[in-house]
């Protein structure tokens, strides 16, 4: 429950990505995808804070039972019916990620073209006069 407590927080913190996510989706008609963005969150957040709290946990389970096999079968048909969904489940923790994987990617390449500049660098010695530093 306290995955889905935070798959719920992060949506939430970015709800305008995880609800513009919905405009990739077919298969929600338009006038729902605002109210399905803001209550499925909001469902994963009571749901689990009912968990913690101790309230009706067997119809808590069942209601993430529901809840989990609602949004599988969602992306399902939507993945047979139109284009796969992008997830943008995570809202800005994937952006971050996505950021960080692309300052991995920038200072790789810059240490693939600093060792490339290794060899003149080493091999001065056989710069002529007028042009070694």
């Amino acid at each position: 429950m306290g995955l889905l407590a935070v798959a719920g927080a992060l949506k939430l913190i970015d709800l305008p990505t995880f609800i513009a996510s919905f405009e990739e989706w077919t298969t929600v008609p338009h006038v729902l995808r605002v109210p399905v963005g803001v209550a499925v969150p909001t469902i994963e957040i009571l749901v689990s804070g009912m968990w913690f709290a101790s309230l009706w946990r067997r119809q808590v389970i069942w209601g993430a039972v529901a809840l989990l096999a609602t949004l599988a079968s969602a992306s399902l048909v939507q993945s047979v019916l139109g284009e796969p969904p992008a997830c943008r489940c995570l809202g800005a923790m994937v952006r971050f990620d996505n950021a960080r994987l692309a300052a991995v990617w920038a200072v790789g390449k810059s240490l693939v073209l600093l060792a490339l500049l290794l060899p003149a660098i080493v091999g001065r010695a056989y710069w002529p006069q007028s042009e070694q530093p």
